[in-house]
C-alpha cells in the first residue's frame, strides 16, 4: 500500500488584493503535490477579498478561512502557524503567484537532501504567466549547513535567504517562534532566528514563486519612518553573531552600515523638516553605535572606501551627494 503524503500547510495571509486574489489561489489548489490544508487569513479587508476566498473556501474542501482585524502581515501568519498541525508549512503571499509543481519541487528535494527546510528561487513578473515551463530545477540543488546559509544573507541571492516564501518547512522549526508584530521587514527580523534552529537547507535557484512587480512596488512607495523598522532587525541580527561570537558580526556591521546610507537617501528624496532630521539623527546614531570605530577602512574596497570615509565626515552630504550622482537609493 502506498504512503498517503504529508499534509502540507500553505499559509496566505490577505489584505485588500482583490486584483489579484484569484490567481494566487488558483495557483496553489492546483498544484501538483495534492495533500494541501490552505489557510486564508483574511486581515481585516475592506475590499472585496473576503468575499474571493469564501468562494474559493465553497469549491476546495482543503481550504481553512481565518477572517480577523487587521493586524498586519506578521500577525495574519501567526494566526495560521497556531491553528496548523501540518508537519510542512510555506508561505504565500496574496499578490504572488506559485509554479504548478513548486510545492513538489521543494518537498522532494527536503526529502532527499534530508534537510530542515528547502528553498526555490523568485522570478519577477510584470505580467500574469498564462504558461509555465515546463523543466524545472535544470540547476543544481545543494545542501546548505548553518553557516552557508548565514553566509548566504550577505551574499547575492540574498532575498532568497531572507524571504520566507518560496520555502517549505518543518512546521517545528516554529515551536516557539513567530513573526514579530507591529513591524515590517518581517522577514529580516526573522530570517536568522530561523537559520539558528536548524542544521541545512536544500537550495535551489530555480525561480518557483512569482513575486508580482505592481506599481506600487516598482516605484516602492514614499518613504515612511515606519522604514526605520528595518533597524530593529539589522540591530538584532548583529547582538546574535556576537554573543555567538560568530565570523559573521563584520558582515553585519557593514550591512548595518548599507541599510543606514539606503535610508537616508530615500529620506532625502521623500521627506523634509522634523521627519527628515528624525531619519537622520536615527542614521547617525546608528553609524555611531554599530559602524564607526568598529568597522576600519580597510574592509572597503574602491569607491566603497571613499563613501565609507565621506560618511564618517558627514553622512547626510554623501547622501546628497549620492543622490545627485544617482548611485543606490
Amino acid at each position: 500500500m502506498e504512503e498517503k503524503a504529508p499534509l502540507i500547510s500553505v499559509i496566505v495571509p490577505v489584505y485588500n488584493v482583490e486584483s489579484y486574489l484569484n490567481q494566487c489561489i488558483e495557483s496553489v489548489v492546483h498544484q501538483t503535490y495534492s495533500s494541501l490544508e490552505i489557510i486564508l487569513v483574511n486581515d481585516g479587508s475592506t475590499d472585496s477579498s473576503p468575499d474571493i476566498c469564501e468562494k474559493w473556501r465553497g469549491l476546495d474542501n482543503r481550504i481553512k478561512l481565518i477572517h480577523k482585524k487587521n493586524g498586519g502581515l506578521s500577525s495574519a501568519r501567526n494566526a495560521a502557524l497556531d491553528i496548523t498541525n501540518a508537519p510542512y508549512v510555506t508561505f504565500v503571499d496574496s499578490d504572488d503567484y506559485i509554479h504548478p509543481r513548486m510545492i513538489e519541487f521543494l518537498y522532494k528535494k527536503l526529502i532527499e537532501l534530508d534537510a530542515d527546510f528547502s528553498f526555490c528561487g523568485f522570478e519577477k513578473t510584470y505580467e500574469d504567466l498564462s504558461e509555465f515551463p515546463d523543466k524545472i530545477g535544470n540547476d543544481a540543488t545543494q545542501k546548505l549547513n548553518r553557516r552557508g546559509l548565514f553566509a548566504g544573507l550577505y551574499g547575492d541571492k540574498r532575498i532568497n535567504y531572507v524571504c520566507v516564501c518560496g520555502k517549505l518547512y518543518k512546521r517545528n522549526i516554529f515551536d516557539g517562534l513567530r513573526f514579530i508584530e507591529g513591524r515590517i521587514n518581517e522577514d529580516e527580523a526573522i530570517a536568522h532566528e530561523i537559520i539558528s534552529r536548524v542544521d541545512s537547507a536544500a537550495v535551489s535557484y530555480s525561480p518557483l514563486y512569482y513575486y508580482r512587480q505592481t506599481q506600487s512596488s516598482i516605484t516602492r512607495g514614499k518613504y515612511r519612518l515606519k522604514n526605520l523598522d528595518c533597524f530593529y532587525a539589522k540591530e538584532e541580527r548583529l547582538d546574535y553573531f556576537i554573543k555567538h561570537n560568530s565570523e559573521f558580526e563584520l558582515d553585519a556591521r557593514k550591512d548595518i552600515f548599507w541599510t543606514a546610507i539606503y535610508n537616508l537617501q530615500r529620506a532625502l528624496l521623500d521627506l523634509n523638516g522634523d521627519e527628515l532630521e528624525t531619519v537622520a539623527n536615527r542614521v547617525k546614531e546608528i553609524l555611531n553605535k554599530h559602524v564607526y570605530g568598529k568597522v576600519s577602512i580597510s574592509e572597503f574596497d574602491g569607491l566603497d572606501m571613499i563613501w565609507f570615509i565621506l560618511s564618517r565626515l558627514s553622512v547626510v552630504t554623501a547622501c546628497k551627494l549620492r543622490n545627485m550622482l544617482k548611485v543606490g537609493g
